[in-house]
């Protein structure tokens, strides 16, 4: 079972779902996908490291390419896993070397596969998404990355098994 959760930054999508794979039978894997910049992502990756703290989770920190990890996966599958978040897991790709050039729907493409390939091996996935507004300030490159982000997120909602959001918006 695929469970999406989705809102907009900094609106408790995390602890939505921390809650959700809390009540989901088996092993918990916690699958990072932020590659942590700076003294904020850092500050990010510790506050969601106490989060999960005492609950169970395992944690293992895979920024892109996740059945090239299947070997550190694999003890998981069966299990729980919560993804934190496609909006990482996109930009690390939509940003990887190899994907230089290429469209937002060629990069959607990559990503989709990647989480299909890991719900086919997860007893629950709960996968967690962000939602951006256009601003017309944005340049070209950030309102490629939100296209990419609206081109995925569509398609998670029609194959997940249940849609949870944060914003009354959404």
């Amino acid at each position: 079972m695929m469970i999406l959760v989705k809102g907009r930054p900094d609106s408790g999508k995390s602890v939505l779902a921390e809650k959700i794979a809390m009540e989901l039978p088996g092993k918990r894997l916690y699958l990072a996908t932020m590659i942590p910049y700076g003294e904020e992502g850092a500050a990010r990756v510790k506050k969601h490291r106490a989060m999960r703290e005492g609950k169970g989770f395992h944690t293992l920190e895979i920024p892109s390419e996740l059945p090239k990890a299947e070997e550190k996966l694999q003890p998981f599958f069966g299990g729980v896993c919560l993804l934190e978040c496609v909006a990482n897991l996109a930009g690390n790709e939509m940003h990887a070397k190899e994907h230089a050039g290429t469209s937002p729907e060629e990069v959607a493409e990559v990503v989709l596969q990647e989480i299909r390939w890991l719900k086919m091996r997860m007893e629950h996935l709960v996968v967690v998404t962000n939602h951006f507004e256009v601003e017309a300030a944005m340049d070209g490159e950030t309102r490629d990355y939100i296209r990419l982000m609206e081109l995925i997120n569509r398609v998670l909602e029609t194959e997940a098994d249940r849609v949870e959001g944060t914003d009354e918006s959404i």
